[in-house]
């Protein structure tokens, strides 16, 4: 897992810009998760497990059967002291380390062998499902380009917006939309938040600072759009112009 967006993140640190794919050069039978695209469904579920703490981390990796964890020190203000203390606790000792003790690989079997005891198969197989297939929502039309800095810069948003909301298990699932939204115009914006294939449509008058927006409901298998937007809508040229900025978009699950 990484915590690195790709293409193009620049240099956290001492860590050069594709350092991951050093992975890649020297193996042709183990497979890595970086170089998922940004704002692509893969890409958001290693965000989700990144964010997660290092002990809830490994649990989710080694549920979704990933064998082994891969730490560059350089990529760390710290030297990847708090996160390294972190694995040994949890893993015991790294399995592999470079010569300069820069790059170490710890092993996930401990964390695997303590689920495969303590769940029978039948759960062990759900919740792997469950979390592969964890629900998430990404930004498309309308939504500007962003940087991939740390910490994350508002997204900006077009009066028309739209977002994707993909739920790619079998199952229906309750979930939560959330962000901290506000305007970018120098006047009042409403903006209709609605949905052609799903239950969904809400008008909000956006906030002049920073405030939390949530919306909860069902999300069915697959890909739905939502859409949002702004009026008084502007003409010509000025439609592409900022008419609202969030951060922390996200969707989480409620069941």
């Amino acid at each position: 897992i990484r915590d690195r967006s790709y293409p193009e993140a620049g240099t956290p640190y001492r860590m050069p810009d594709y350092a991951h794919l050093a992975c890649h050069s020297y193996s042709r039978t183990l497979r890595w998760s970086f170089g998922t695209n940004r704002n692509r469904r893969w890409d958001e579920w290693q965000q989700y497990v990144a964010r997660l703490t290092p002990e809830q981390m490994i649990r989710a990796l080694a549920l979704s059967g990933f064998a082994a964890v891969y730490v560059d020190r350089r990529g760390f203000a710290d030297e990847g002291k708090a996160l390294i203390d972190e694995m040994h606790r949890l893993l015991g000792r790294e399995m592999l380390a470079s010569d300069s003790g820069e790059q170490l690989l710890f092993s996930l079997e401990p964390i695997a062998k303590s689920l495969r005891d303590t769940l029978d198969a039948v759960t062990l197989e759900r919740e792997k499902n469950r979390l592969l297939n964890r629900p998430c929502v990404l930004l498309q039309d309308g939504f500007f380009p962003w940087a991939p800095v740390t910490p994350p810069e508002p997204r900006r948003a077009q009066h028309s917006s739209t977002m994707r909301l993909m739920n790619p298990g079998k199952e229906s699932r309750q979930v939560s939309l959330s962000m901290n939204w506000q305007r970018r115009t120098s006047h009042n914006l409403e903006v209709h938040v609605f949905s052609p294939t799903l239950s969904l449509g809400r008008h909000e008058t956006v906030p002049d600072e920073r405030t939390a927006f949530v919306m909860d409901f069902e999300l069915p298998p697959g890909e739905h759009l939502l859409r949002c937007d702004a009026t008084p809508k502007p003409i010509g040229f000025f439609r592409l112009h900022v008419a609202w900025s969030a951060t922390d978009i996200r969707l989480t699950t409620r069941d």
